[in-house]
C-alpha cells in the first residue's frame, strides 16, 4: 500500500511542477507582448519592470 501511494505522490509532483512551468511560460509570453505594445512604449522608464515583478508574485502566490 505505502509504494503505491508514493508513486502516485511522485506522479503528482512531477505533473503540477510540469504545468506550473508551462503556466510560467505562457504568463512570460503575455508579459513580453504587453511590454512591445505601442502605447506602453512611450512610457517613460518603461513598464517592463512592473510586468516582470507582476509575474514574479503571480508565480509564487500560487
Amino acid at each position: 500500500v505505502i509504494p503505491a501511494i508514493v508513486g502516485q505522490f511522485i506522479g503528482l509532483f512531477k505533473d503540477t511542477s510540469l504545468a506550473s512551468l508551462v503556466g510560467l511560460l505562457e504568463l512570460v509570453a503575455v508579459g513580453k507582448s504587453v511590454i512591445q505594445q505601442p502605447e506602453w512604449l512611450g512610457v517613460p522608464g518603461g513598464v517592463a519592470k512592473e510586468v516582470y515583478v507582476f509575474i514574479a508574485i503571480v508565480f509564487f502566490i500560487f
